[in-house]
């Protein structure tokens, strides 16, 4: 069962790739709308 393996190894190493690029998507956008309310609201962190 060693194509199981592999298999698994490859949708590890995608879903991590995907993780990655979700999570600086997500800080890019995150920053933009923190700079974005910033100016209508500075209660916001």
């Amino acid at each position: 069962n060693n194509d199981y393996g592999f298999a698994m190894a490859c949708v590890a190493g995608v879903v991590s790739v995907l993780i990655c690029i979700l999570v600086s998507i997500g800080r890019e956008t995150r920053g933009m709308v923190i700079t974005g309310q910033s100016s209508l609201s500075g209660n916001n962190k």
